[in-house]
Formats: C-alpha cells, sequence, structure tokens
C-alpha cells in the first residue's frame, strides 16, 4: 500500500492557505501517477474566501458594500474592504466552486490533491465529492457524530450543515478536493460579513440562519478546537479509503515556492475580483437552480449582448464559463439562438456546469436581458 503524503499547519494566511493548495497541484502535472496528498489546516482568524466563479461585492453583506460606496477597495493593506480591514479580517478567492465561507482558527480546513490518472480516483466532480467526503464522515463518525453527506456539497448531521466541500479539476486531470469543517463558528459574525439571499435558504422552512447549522462543538456538547480533532479527521480519511498516512510538512523550497504564487496570484486585484461587473452590466438576475444560486448580469446593445457575466456557487471548469461568456457576446436576444449556443458548449468533452441545464440557464440569461430594457437599456 502506497503512503500517501500528510501535511498539518496552522494559523496560516488566506493567500497562503489558498496558495499551498495550488502548489502542490503541480506535483500531479506529471504523467506518471503519485500517491495524493491531504492537508488537514487552520486559517488566521478571520479570513472571508469566496468560490471560484462567485463575485466578491455580491457576496458581501450590502451594509459592508456601502462601507466603500460600491467601489473595489485599495489592495495596499492586504485585500480587505474597509470594514473587514478594521476587523482584520482578509478576502480571497480559492480555485474551486461552491459558496463563500468565513475561515478561521475555529474551522478545520481540509485540500486533497490528486491527479484522476491515479488508480480509482474519480473524474467528475459529484463522483468526487461523494468519494471524498467519506473521510470526512468516517472521521466525524470516529468523534461520536452521526453525519451524511448531501447532494450538491454539504455535510449534515440531522439536517443542520456542519460542512461545505468544494472541488476542481484542471486542464491536466489534477484535482483538488476542499473541505470547511465547522469545529466552532462566530455566527454573528459570518452573517454581518456576508449577504445571504433569502431565495438561497427560503425552501428549508426554517426561522433563522443559524438553524442551518451547526458545528462539531454544539454536537459535542463540549468547546473544542480544529487541533483537537485533526487526528480523527486523519485516520478517518484512512480508515474510509483504505490508505495510510506519511507525515511530510512543506520542505523550505516548497514553501519558498508558495510565498511566489502568493505574491504573483492570491495577493492581486485581477485573481480575487476576477468575477466584478462592468458599469454597463445594467442587467441582472438571480436564479436558484440545482447547480447552486446563479446570478446573471447583462450588458446590451440594441436587441443583442453585448458583455456577460454568469456568477455564482457552482461547480464548472474556468474554461467552460469563459467560453460560454465569449460565444454569448454579441448573440441575439432570442431563447433559441442562446440555447443553442449552450448545448453545444456544454456538450463538448469535458465542458460542464454541474447540475445546471442549458435550458436553465437559458431562462436566467433571458430574465438578465430584461431586466436591463427595463432599467432603460437599448
Amino acid at each position: 500500500m502506497a503512503a500517501w503524503r500528510y501535511i498539518s499547519d496552522d494559523s496560516v494566511t488566506a493567500s497562503f492557505g489558498l496558495a499551498g493548495d495550488e502548489f502542490l497541484m503541480a506535483g500531479y502535472k506529471s504523467s506518471q501517477p503519485r500517491p495524493p496528498t491531504l492537508r488537514l489546516y487552520t486559517y488566521r482568524s478571520h479570513c472571508v474566501i469566496v468560490g471560484r466563479f462567485q463575485n466578491v461585492e455580491a457576496e458581501l453583506n450590502p451594509q459592508v458594500a456601502l462601507c466603500f460606496g460600491g467601489k473595489l477597495p485599495d489592495l495596499e493593506a492586504g485585500l480587505n474592504v474597509p470594514d473587514c480591514r478594521i476587523r482584520g479580517i482578509a478576502i480571497n478567492r480559492r480555485l474551486t466552486g461552491g459558496g463563500t465561507i468565513v475561515m478561521g482558527e475555529d474551522q478545520l480546513g481540509m485540500a486533497l490533491v490528486t491527479s484522476t490518472r491515479y488508480p480509482d480516483t474519480p473524474a467528475h466532480p459529484r463522483e468526487i465529492l461523494e468519494r471524498y467526503s467519506r473521510g470526512v464522515l468516517e472521521g466525524l463518525r470516529g468523534l461520536g457524530i452521526d453525519a451524511c453527506f448531501r447532494p450538491k456539497n454539504d455535510i449534515e448531521v440531522g439536517g443542520r450543515k456542519i460542512a461545505g466541500l468544494g472541488t476542481y479539476i484542471d486542464e491536466d486531470g489534477v484535482l483538488l478536493f476542499h473541505t470547511s469543517l465547522l469545529v466552532d463558528l462566530d455566527i454573528p459574525l459570518m452573517l454581518s460579513l456576508l449577504n445571504i439571499p433569502f431565495e438561497k435558504i427560503s425552501d428549508k422552512e426554517v426561522a433563522s440562519f443559524q438553524e442551518r447549522l451547526t458545528t462539531v462543538s454544539r454536537e459535542l456538547g463540549r468547546q473544542l478546537k480544529p487541533p483537537d480533532i485533526r487526528e480523527n479527521i486523519k485516520r478517518g480519511f484512512e480508515k474510509a479509503l483504505g490508505i495510510e498516512f506519511s507525515a511530510m510538512p512543506f520542505s523550505e523550497a516548497e514553501v519558498s515556492g508558495i510565498r511566489g504564487l502568493e505574491r504573483e496570484k492570491y495577493q492581486t486585484s485581477d485573481w480575487v475580483y476576477q468575477r466584478t461587473r462592468s458599469p454597463d452590466m445594467v442587467g441582472t438576475s438571480l436564479k436558484k437552480t440545482e447547480a447552486g444560486l446563479l446570478r446573471i448580469y447583462v450588458a446590451l446593445n440594441g436587441s443583442v449582448i453585448k458583455s456577460i457575466l454568469i456568477t455564482g456557487d457552482f461547480f464548472s471548469t474556468s474554461q467552460t464559463i469563459n467560453d460560454i461568456e465569449a460565444k454569448l457576446k454579441w448573440s441575439p436576444v432570442e431563447r433559441a439562438k442562446i440555447e443553442e449556443t449552450l448545448e453545444r458548449e456544454l456538450s463538448a468533452g469535458g465542458r460542464y456546469i454541474m447540475g445546471l441545464s442549458p435550458e436553465t440557464l437559458t431562462e436566467a440569461i433571458l430574465d438578465a436581458a430584461a431586466n436591463a430594457k427595463l432599467k432603460g437599456g437599448p
């Protein structure tokens, strides 16, 4: 049995945590399969991390957005909007899809990196989430917590979310599986920072957002920190996947490489704020779908789409979204034309928006275009 690599570290910055996960992926580009790596770590309290395809401004609480008047913040002080600077909270963007999370010393971050060429490794996001969630479930079971995987990307205990999952597969078939496990959580802080649309939780028929969440500490009835349970989660992966780990911390050379990736990518506004709409995208739509919450922004020129931005907490490939946005540019605002483009793009090999049909996406785009006209667009 080949030993998987195991890395443990604590209180990392948002940029170092995310850069470290991506840096590990570079080692799996070779056609020669190698055993996966599991990293269990905590972030420095606190940071807001948006999903790969989300719009930062849309995910912030509107009152927080008002603090900087709708303008993007000055990034010289560490990628923080003014309200978050006061609190010492950083903002960043991860590679994996899914929704916005608040991370810190009370949440255990997990990153599993491998290649789809490695034996028994799934290649579709739905299968990846289900397979590697087993390690988390087994780890929680070892603590005495009976949890289950709930599609599309949650782990729940008694109907309450205790962990969120995310995944990303690059063009070389290298995959990253993310988990944020709530060992404890400052819910008032989270709600003060994030914009939680009613559409996202209304079908759960709950009185408050707090009723949708639970933590390891709450379930066990005692205060715990991530280091208290990390070994349980590690053993959970070993038991669930039939593997064993070999501890191999980041080397000095790897830390140097991670620092370089931080500077080049995760400490730049081009990465963090890349899904920000342009001022002329006055047409918007917000739609809850099987794939997640979908936000569309559209600019029109007469009866054609001048530009479009597709954002949300769905799972997809970057190339899929970029190509769809490019192909829809200067397309007529006609159901048949839009749907034809989407069917063609989403049927190509390796293309997907998990759980989203061309028909549903077409409806959201048409709603955004209609909204643009209502707001005085051409």
